[in-house]
């Protein structure tokens, strides 16, 4: 037959789902205002993966200075002068992060970071 836990058990049992709440509720987010500040011209991909953790590559079909243009940004300069011209394009590449509604784009020209650019982060 069926055998009625005993309060200590249910205790333990309380105890034990509470410290999993504790613990996943608890993890601090990498999409904050200061680490975002922490960003700097001429870090590389991994230094910024150090930060926010590992990035999806963007479409390769696109220029940085493509991708940057989008977010407002002329980095001509940055690119020393290259610019993209129908399939010429300049050596970099975009990455992104994404968490919930919080979004980072960085982009890398010649393993560098160059601009970025974020939404959702206060």
């Amino acid at each position: 037959m069926f055998r009625t836990p005993s309060v200590r058990s249910l205790a333990h049992t309380v105890l034990f789902l509470a410290v999993c709440l504790l613990v996943t509720g608890c993890q601090k987010s990498k999409f904050t205002k200061a680490n975002y500040e922490k960003l700097k011209q001429g870090m590389t991909l991994a230094e910024v993966e150090a930060i926010f953790g590992k990035g999806e590559k963007e479409d390769p079909n696109l220029a940085p200075a493509d991708i940057a243009a989008g977010f407002g940004v002329d980095v001509k300069s940055k690119l020393g002068g290259l610019e993209s011209h129908g399939n010429k394009k300049a050596p970099g590449q975009s990455y992104r992060w994404s968490k919930g509604d919080k979004t980072i784009w960085v982009v890398f020209v010649d393993e560098k970071s160059v601009t970025w650019r974020q939404e959702g982060i206060e």
